[in-house]
């Protein structure tokens, strides 16, 4: 195969991937905006300009470069605001660039009075960097979520207190999720996980769930 053949191919299967991947997203954002009517949400195809800015006090929200949130349905229940969308950014460069897509639930709950934290699934490199004295908030009395997840925050007091046998035991029967909290605000995702259109009536109710458990 000669240069110009070779180049004509590669052009062929990059379109094709373009446009692959441009017809899953419209379905995507389809099925979304459908589910929103069905739920009483509002739905915009992208988010409130900036919304990612006001929430870099969150870790999820600080990472990386090329932040966007797409398929954003906002809606309340009761006194609790909801927003519910998908949010990627992307780390690295060149050949090492990676993108990272998750659908994320953003809460506001007036009651919440919550200290800052960051709940994630533990892994091996976690568990390395605490032999150099990262912080791991571990829970004694439950060793399976203290094995399971990583726990940080500055007020290790006050996320010791709003972590209630309650809190744990919820997490402890969800898969490889995690939580932001901060003030009156919930942040409830999967990393790298999104919430298939079919599936968004189970995570909101996981992410609702998850906000009635840190009620005291």
């Amino acid at each position: 195969m000669d240069v110009l053949a070779f180049i004509l191919v590669f052009a062929v299967i990059a379109l094709g991937i373009f446009a692959y991947a441009a017809v899953q997203a419209e379905r995507r954002a389809t099925a979304l905006a459908a589910a929103a009517e069905r739920l009483g949400f509002s739905y915009r195809p992208l988010g409130p300009d900036h919304l990612h800015e006001t929430l870099a006090h969150f870790h999820l929200f600080s990472q990386g470069r090329d932040r966007a949130v797409e398929n954003h349905l906002s809606g309340s229940t009761g006194d609790i605001e909801v927003q519910c969308f998908d949010y990627r950014y992307t780390t690295g460069g060149g050949k090492n660039s990676r993108t990272y897509r998750q659908s994320v639930i953003l809460f506001r709950w007036p009651v919440l009075d919550l200290p800052e934290f960051v709940l994630r699934p533990e892994n091996i490199f976690h568990k390395i960097g605490q032999v150099f004295g990262y912080q791991d908030i571990d829970f004694d009395h439950h060793p399976a979520f203290s094995e399971a997840y990583l726990l940080r925050g500055s007020d290790e007091r006050g996320v010791r207190s709003v972590f209630t046998d309650e809190v744990i035991a919820h997490f402890k029967g969800l898969t490889r999720a995690s939580a932001e909290g901060r003030g009156s605000e919930l942040v409830f995702y999967r990393h790298g996980k999104r919430a298939e259109p079919a599936a968004l009536d189970s995570f909101l109710q996981e992410g609702i769930g998850t906000l009635s458990s840190f009620r005291r």
